[in-house]
């Protein structure tokens, strides 16, 4: 199985979703990426579940302070420790990889479902270490999530993020994002969401070009941010 990580909240309430990064052979900087969504597929089947999370309908989200939000799930915490991606555990997952570097935006979409085991459960502020350039052995995180903002001009990094020019320059990016002033946490939640608006811009792109229905989540195109 894959190993990956995860990033989230200080006090998470279901570990839902990792990643892993593998740099690619050749002349160019390039890496395969996995985001990796914990498999709750056999929840559907179970109708007191089903009819719980239909009941609740929404997560219910608080501040934890330093701007940082923790949230109510809409089921059980039982029933998510079965599945959620908690260190120490293979799990199964929905596996959405793809390419990308300092040329080619994302692509070379794969969707699978598989194996996942999982390495290290990180905070955001543990994840935003783990991205320095001084971290050799690990900064493959940080770059691959640069690329992705780098191509995708994405800038966003959550409700309490203020919004800042798309730079032409990957490097710039890189440096910004992993060295700049804002706050710990809030870096390593850029980092980590950057890798989750690739997967769904992909997979998005996918049900479009396959014409398959889905609901689609869209943003206000005179909305900079």
């Amino acid at each position: 199985p894959y190993g990956i990580i995860t990033a989230d909240c200080s006090n998470p309430k279901e570990i839902d979703e990792g990643i892993f990064v593998e740099p690619l052979d050749g002349d160019k900087e390039m890496y395969r990426v996995g985001v990796c969504v914990a498999d709750t597929s056999r929840l559907y089947r179970d109708r007191d579940i089903f009819k719980q999370a239909m009941t609740n309908v929404c997560a219910r989200y608080w501040d934890l302070g330093n701007g940082e939000l923790g949230y109510d799930p809409m089921i059980d915490a039982d029933v998510i420790h079965e599945t959620e991606f908690k260190a120490g555990n293979v799990r199964d997952a929905l596996i959405v990889s793809f390419v990308v570097g300092a040329e080619p935006p994302p692509s070379n979409l794969e969707v699978s479902f598989g194996k996942v085991e999982v390495n290290e459960n990180l905070s955001y502020k543990d994840f935003t270490k783990r991205c320095k350039p001084t971290e050799r052995a690990s900064q493959k995180f940080g770059r691959a999530s640069a690329f992705i903002i780098h191509h995708l001009q994405y800038t966003s990094g959550g409700d309490y993020d203020t919004v800042s020019p798309v730079k032409d320059n990957f490097d710039v990016v890189y440096h910004d994002l992993v060295a700049g002033p804002r706050s710990k946490w809030l870096i390593g939640s850029r980092l980590n969401e950057a890798y989750m608006v690739a997967a769904n811009h992909l997979v998005g792109s996918l049900l479009a070009e396959e014409k398959r229905p889905a609901i689609y989540r869209v943003h206000d195109p005179y909305d900079e941010t």
